[in-house]
């Protein structure tokens, strides 16, 4: 009885060393998905933006470009 014992013991033993390592990946996991989305938000954010300065910036060529044919005259 004292080796069965013994035995349970040391399963018991590998189960909790077990049972913290799943929940250190499972932390793990969670905490790169949340990077991961965090990170898609950001880029997002961040293409929207560029998307928004090249419109400007195209819409402002094409005012300057619009004045500048507006002041010649045609010969």
């Amino acid at each position: 009885m004292a080796a069965h014992n013994a035995l349970v013991d040391k399963y018991n033993a590998k189960a909790a060393v077990y049972n913290e390592c799943k929940a250190i990946v499972s932390t793990a996991r969670t905490m790169k998905e949340n990077a991961h989305r965090a990170l898609r938000e950001v880029m997002g954010k961040i293409e929207s933006g560029l998307t928004e300065m090249m419109n400007l910036t195209r819409h402002c060529r094409w005012r300057r470009a619009r004045r500048g044919r507006r002041g010649r005259t045609h010969r």
